[in-house]
């Protein structure tokens, strides 16, 4: 039995599937115990098994992969082997491993130390079962399989992360699209030059930083940057999505679990503040946080320390938090809704990001950064904004921000085919209502340079554009600009010839408008 222990547990430390594995036990044992076949099943919950693999006569039979079986986990957390399919058994457990194969068969529970972690299926080559010894010869396996079980359920664990990341990495790279390929932030010499400076800063300092702007400003590349220019620039960057996060799942999500602390924990889970040790961790959109969660947050903030969920020790954190929200806090403070003292922790150093309509003098690099960042990832000719492009861009509101823009770059680049920037009907195609552009900001922006102000015949060819893409290029009717701008049709004409609005920029629409 020793060399029969020797040869399963080498199994254990081998990198062969697990599939394999389970052959070389089905052979190792055949002199001892004659076997049909072996299924390895993982436990899933307290009721559920799915099949991991299968080997021997009929292992590709078809047979289902996954079994609703009540009480399955308490019996393998305690049970021992039972014998199925020799009649007389109707329990739902015999019946539900019965249906697996005909004819004998026994179920060996696999577990490490009291604690579950799957089943093994034994179909003998008698069909009157094993006798006691070769029992014994199955007991004696379960604990090494138990492991190779496990081990093989990790590193598809591992797997399936490693996945998750290159996933995250791809929509990383369509997220930050006000970066650069080297990686420089558009606008740091421009409009965004006072966020920079802030940055510059508190980058190299502990300190929180809460970060305030529309949806789709571009706040995740600004926590970003403020990583990067830290000292913790080494460790990680972890982003934590708060609005996402379920409630009855926060504690989980944000400080871990331990194996079996509720139902599906089958193993110990690191949470996003174990993660981000040593580096930096993003809570996007904070606002978004129950009153029981803030709660939980800011005592870990206030000590330091985190306790994962059915754990009893406390695990010690260094991470810096950069927290990011498009709401006012301020006013949910004093409405009651988020704590104040949660307030003063994160708000540290509050950073304002421009919406990108205060942004008028980034908007050109942008633009021409989007057209090459989309014909890039859609594999499409590179076609750059031309000047009309830019009157264009500049006379709507973006809603979106930068998100949006990058959206609608997407969408021009696609439509356009590599000859041009469909612009117009990318446009089109997403106007929400109310979008009609501020053209420029009518007042200084606190923070901001001072930009030329805008002439009225800007302003004027500006917003008569904006309702030409809105309405596709149509003048007259109903559905046209001048309807929409309270003017006469042809008052309208007269105004474009007179600030030079050229008809075929909006779709090469005929002289009457059509």
């Amino acid at each position: 039995m020793e060399s029969l222990l020797l040869t399963i547990w080498n199994d254990v430390a081998s990198h062969e599937p697990i599939a394999s594995k389970l052959e070389h036990l089905r052979q190792s044992l055949g002199l001892q115990v004659p076997l049909c076949q072996l299924q390895l099943f993982q436990l899933q919950d307290e009721h559920r098994l799915t099949r991991v693999a299968c080997t021997g006569d009929g292992a590709a039979n078809g047979a289902a992969s996954n079994l609703e079986i009540p009480g399955v986990a308490a019996w393998c957390r305690t049970g021992d082997m039972l014998e199925t399919g020799g009649g007389g058994r109707t329990s739902p457990m015999d019946r539900s491993f019965a249906s697996l194969h005909s004819g004998v068969a026994l179920v060996c529970p696999l577990r490490i130390q009291d604690r579950p972690v799957g089943v093994l299926l034994v179909v003998p080559e008698s069909r009157v079962g094993l006798v006691p010894e070769q029992r014994q010869w199955l007991e004696a396996v379960t604990l090494p399989l138990a492991v190779i079980l496990e081990r093989h359920l990790e590193a598809r664990a591992r797997d399936a992360l490693e996945r998750a990341v290159q996933v995250d990495q791809q929509a990383l790279g369509q997220r930050l699209g006000g970066r650069t390929e080297d990686g420089r932030i558009v606008g740091a010499e421009g409009d965004l030059r006072p966020v920079m400076e802030r940055i510059g800063l508190v980058g190299d300092s502990d300190l929180s930083v809460l970060l305030l702007g529309e949806t789709g400003s571009g706040k995740e590349v600004i926590a970003r940057a403020i990583h990067e220019g830290s000292r913790r620039c080494g460790a990680p960057f972890v982003r934590v999505n708060c609005g996402a996060i379920p409630a009855e799942l926060i504690d989980s999500e944000l400080f871990g679990h331990e194996r079996g602390s509720f139902t599906g924990a089958l193993s110990q889970r690191q949470g996003w503040f174990e993660r981000a040790d040593g580096g930096t961790l993003f809570l996007d959109e904070i606002g978004e946080l129950t009153h029981a969660a803030q709660v939980r947050l800011l005592r870990v903030l206030q000590e330091g320390v985190i306790q994962r969920v059915g754990g009893h020790d406390a695990v010690p954190v260094d991470v810096r938090i950069v927290a990011a929200t498009h709401r006012d806090l301020a006013a949910m403070v004093a409405a009651g809704s988020f704590r104040e003292d949660l307030w003063y922790r994160v708000a540290g150093f509050p950073i304002h990001i421009p919406p990108l309509r205060h942004r008028p003098n980034d908007l050109p690099a942008l633009a021409e950064h989007m057209a090459w960042r989309s014909a890039q990832r859609l594999g499409l000719p590179l076609v750059l904004p031309s000047a009309e492009d830019l009157r264009l861009l500049a006379a709507y509101s973006w809603p979106g921000n930068v998100r949006e823009l990058a959206a609608v770059f997407d969408r021009a680049v696609v439509l356009g085919q590599g000859k041009q920037l469909a612009l117009v009907s990318a446009l089109g195609q997403a106007l929400p209502s109310g979008s009609v552009m501020e053209s420029r900001p009518t007042e200084s922006n606190p923070g901001m340079p001072d930009q030329a102000f805008p002439t009225l015949e800007q302003v004027q060819r500006a917003h008569i554009e904006a309702a030409l893409v809105r309405t596709r290029g149509r003048i007259s009717g109903p559905t046209g600009a001048a309807a929409l701008l309270g003017l006469n049709p042809n008052t309208l004409r007269s105004k474009m010839r007179k600030l030079k609005v050229r008809r075929v920029e909006f779709g090469g629409w005929t002289n009457d408008g059509q």
